[in-house]
This record gives structure tokens, C-alpha cells and sequence, in this order.
């Protein structure tokens, strides 16, 4: 067995000059010590303590040897609750869980949203002068407009033409322009520039001089920004800023009691890489093919690529991703899919989920690190006569999965692969189930979904999902959709899932 993994095989970390676009973010520490450089400003960080860092702002960050912090970003900008200035807190032990949870949700593959910033500092909410904030422009609710909102939003100082935007959503200028007038009241440049005033605002707010906000979202000269700002706001940035309030000392209060963790699950997916997840808190059930596991904290499980999963977890349950790995076909998984890890192996494994999903990481650090570890274990835990063995597939089995996966519009039945490839249709079709726990056609439409999801995550329109997935016509593909995910495509968008956009995470 390998040598445990304990709190004094955790290295330093670190991150440097970095600053998140549209979200506040609360850097707490778990154990350990950290420093944070905010506009040349050090706090340095015990456990149990935690600084908001505004959004624009620059910081850095460095942790001691043996420390585990995290980066959370929890929807502070969907609550309406504007941080304007940095602002230290004390976290009870009690929020540890809620904490881990909403970091992981930040990395988004878990189903829907959840309560973010309200219950965590309520004392926050209040932070800045009434009526500072300027407000968003409304969204519009088609797929092409809405795709085209998205890609503004997530990079407000792109200098793409109107032209260029409808392209990208795949429909005319003119449609383009018409869904927009339509559902906002305004063309789209209108939108995106009420857009940039209201992202300069909340930069500006942050503390940022007016001409690098400006030129952060979009704005050649500062004194287009002012122009704008003007018509918009009905004041220049300037007289804008000086409605902040001056920063007072840093408060030090604690924190109420945390709500608690929500039950949750993972959308059905068929992922080209293997995942490992880990049971944190509580206990969960996780479905591999056709074989269902019922995990207790510690628990630490292989979601081998190619096949269908789900991870199902109870109230007041925290699972974690730990890591993942590109599969090689022909795809082979250790011969144990679930281990148990050591309590004193806890700390070690949550810097491992921080590393792996953020950039707060050690120097070298091997993302693939984890899942050799437990490769190596299971190897060991195999020979001992225990888990789960996988049998062999063929090189006919092998070639369909591979093919389907790399084009998921391919509509081909099991009976014209077996033809293609000189085997029986019944010997391939057993092959298939035997090697991905379900029928091909269940298993194929589950792929479809998995990559329906992540193209409307990365906010591509339903005509340019329907054509990627082979879907004759747009309608088809909703229908599908919405019969295997209780919401339509465009619903899936708004409130299907939760995830970050900031580069600080990397989901």
C-alpha cells in the first residue's frame, strides 16, 4: 500500500497577478496559513478566516506548505449583492461543508443552481451607497440572441461586428437584430453597450481607474466610456465613483449559522475521459452502466470513459471530483471502480481537488497525479480478490465506441456496424452491452445529451446542436432534450447548471 497521504505532503501553492472579470470572490482558508495581495494591500489568513475579493480588482495569492484554501465564487452577481471593496470574515467551522460545496459547485457538474451569497454574508449585502449598482440590460430568451448575449457577456471587449456575432449563432444579421429589438427593446449594439457601461460600473465601483475599466470592456478612449456613461447613467464615471463610500476598517465579524447542503446529482452522462469522485461528506450512490454502488464518506470512485453515469447525493452530502484522465482505447479500467481513503488522507485530497480544478496549485503540479494513485491501489486491492473486474472487448466493440463517440451524428443501427465490420449484429450488440451496461441506443442518445450539454454550456444555439448531433431538424432535437432533462434547451442554459466563468477555475 502506498505511504498515506497526510496534511505535511501538501506544498506550497500559488497564483499571481490575477483578477476575475464579473465576479466577487471569497478566498477562505480551511487549515493552514495564506497570504492575499489586493491592490498591494497583504492580508495574511489563518484557518477559519476569509477575505471577499471584488470583482476587476488585482490580488495574488500564496499558501504555506500543508494548507488547503479554496477560491469560491458563489453566484454573487445572479443574487444582486454588489462587494465592492475588500472585506475580511472569521468562518465558523460549521460553514466548512457549505463551503467545499459551493466550490464545487463553481466547477459545474452538478444538475441546476443553488443558493449562493445571500446566506453567507448578509452583512456584505449592504456594502456600497444605495443605488450605485448599474443594472444589466434584460436578456433575451431566443437561441441565437441569447447565444449571442452569452458570448458579450463573457467577453464584453471583443471588437466582433454585428455581422461576426450572427455568424457565430449560425443566423442572418437581420434575424439576429430583429430578436433582439424584439425581446430587449434595443439593437445589439445598444445591448452590448449598456453591456460595457454597466461592467464598467462595477469595476469602478471596485476602486479601478475609469480608463483601464474602459478599456477592460470594450471602450477605445476613456471618453467614450464617458459618453456613454452619461446617457446611460445620467452622470460621468467620475461623479459616479465619488458616490462610493469611503472604505472603512476591515470588519472581523463572524458568520450566522450556514444553510444546509442541499441534496443533489449529476446529469446522465457518457464522458471521453475517466473521472474519479470522492465522497466528502455523507454518503451518495453512484450508477456505473448497469451496476449501482452505494458509497459512505471516503469512498473514492472510477467513472471509466465510454460508459453511462450518474452520481446520485443525499442531503447534507458533499462528492467531489478529485481528477480525471484521457481515455485510451481500448479503454482499460483497474480491476476495483471504488476504494475507501484513510480520514488522515482527508486535507491531502481536498488541496487535490483545489489544484486540479483551479489555478491555485502547486509548481509542477500533476493533475493526473491522484488517479495513478489510485490506479496503483486498486491493482493491489485486485490481487487481494476484491471489486470489480471489467471483461475483455472486442476490436469490433471498440471500433463503434470510438467511432460514435468522435461523431455522435452518426445514425448508423448495430446491424450496419456489424455489416461494415464482418461480425454478427447479435455477437456486437451483446459486445456493446456488455462493455457500456445499457443498449447501443440507449447509449448513444445518452453520448448525444452529454455533448448537447456541454455545447449549450459553452452557449452554442439549438440550430447549430441539432446539426452537430444529426438531429434532422431543430424541434427534433428539443423534444429529445426536454423528454431526457425536464426543461428545454434554452431552460437548460438559464438554470440547468452552475458554473463559473472566471479563469481563476478551471471546470
Amino acid at each position: 500500500m502506498d505511504q498515506q497521504l497526510t496534511t505535511h505532503a501538501i506544498p506550497a501553492a500559488g497564483v499571481k497577478r490575477m483578477h476575475n472579470q464579473r465576479e466577487p470572490m471569497l478566498m477562505w482558508v480551511y487549515t493552514g496559513l495564506a497570504k492575499v495581495e489586493i491592490l498591494g494591500e497583504k492580508y495574511l489568513l489563518r484557518a477559519g478566516h476569509a477575505v471577499w475579493i471584488p470583482a476587476g480588482v488585482e490580488y495574488g495569492i500564496s499558501t504555506r506548505p500543508g494548507t488547503v484554501a479554496f477560491p469560491i465564487f458563489p453566484a454573487a452577481r445572479d443574487m444582486g449583492v454588489r462587494i465592492s471593496r475588500p472585506h475580511r470574515v472569521r468562518v465558523g467551522r460549521e460553514w466548512g461543508p457549505w463551503l467545499v460545496y459551493q466550490f464545487a459547485r463553481s466547477i459545474g457538474y452538478l444538475q441546476g443552481t443553488a443558493p449562493g451569497l445571500a446566506a453567507l454574508a448578509p452583512q456584505v449585502a449592504a456594502d456600497g451607497a444605495p443605488g450605485c449598482a448599474v443594472a444589466l440590460p434584460p436578456q433575451p430568451f431566443a437561441d441565437a440572441a441569447l447565444d449571442t448575449a452569452m458570448r458579450i457577456l463573457q467577453d464584453p471587449g471583443s471588437p466582433a461586428t454585428v455581422e461576426q456575432l450572427a455568424s457565430a449563432a449560425s443566423v442572418s444579421t437581420r434575424t439576429l437584430q430583429k430578436q433582439f429589438v424584439a425581446q430587449t427593446g434595443m439593437s445589439i449594439v445598444q445591448w452590448r453597450r449598456q453591456v460595457r457601461v454597466a461592467l464598467a460600473a462595477g469595476l469602478i465601483a471596485a476602486g479601478q481607474h475609469i480608463g483601464w475599466a474602459a478599456r477592460q470592456v470594450g471602450f477605445e478612449t476613456t471618453a467614450g466610456l464617458t459618453r456613454a456613461f452619461h446617457s446611460h447613467v445620467g452622470m460621468s464615471p467620475r461623479e459616479f465613483a465619488q458616490l462610493k463610500p469611503p472604505v472603512p476598517e476591515l470588519a472581523d465579524a463572524p458568520l450566522t449559522s450556514p444553510p444546509p447542503v442541499p441534496a443533489s446529482q449529476t446529469w446522465e452522462r457518457v464522458n471521453d475521459f475517466h473521472v474519479l469522485v470522492w465522497v466528502y461528506r455523507g454518503a451518495a450512490r453512484v450508477v456505473i452502466g448497469r451496476q449501482t454502488y452505494e458509497l459512505i464518506q471516503g469512498d473514492v470512485a472510477w467513472l471509466p470513459a465510454g460508459e453511462s453515469n450518474v452520481v446520485h447525493v443525499e442531503q447534507g452530502a458533499i462528492v467531489l471530483p478529485l481528477g480525471s484522465r484521457e481515455a485510451k482505447l481500448p479503454t482499460v479500467v483497474p480491476g476495483v471502480l471504488v476504494q475507501s481513503f484513510a480520514d488522515i488522507e482527508e486535507n491531502y485530497l481536498l488541496h487535490t481537488v483545489v489544484a486540479n480544478y483551479s489555478h491555485l496549485r502547486p509548481d509542477g503540479h500533476d493533475p493526473h497525479a491522484i488517479v495513478y494513485l489510485f490506479a496503483r491501489r486498486a491493482q493491489e486491492a485486485a490481487r487481494c480478490g476484491d471489486g470489480v473486474g471489467q471483461g475483455a472487448v472486442t476490436a469490433a466493440v471498440v471500433e463503434v465506441l470510438h467511432r460514435v463517440r468522435a461523431t455522435p451524428e452518426d445514425r448508423r443501427t448495430l446491424a450496419q456496424w456489424a455489416t461494415e465490420l464482418g461480425v454478427s449484429t447479435l455477437d456486437l450488440s451483446q459486445g456493446v452491452h456488455a462493455a457500456v451496461g445499457m443498449p447501443f441506443k440507449q447509449w448513444r442518445s445518452q453520448l448525444r445529451m452529454t455533448v448537447a450539454r456541454s455545447l449549450l454550456e459553452q452557449g452554442k444555439s439549438v440550430e447549430h446542436i441539432a446539426r452537430r448531433l444529426g438531429y434532422a431538424h431543430p424541434s427534433s432535437f428539443c423534444k429529445v432534450f426536454s423528454d431526457n432533462h425536464r426543461m428545454s434547451p434554452r431552460e437548460y442554459q438559464r438554470s440547468g447548471w452552475q458554473c463559473t466563468q472566471e479563469a481563476l477555475i478551471v471546470p
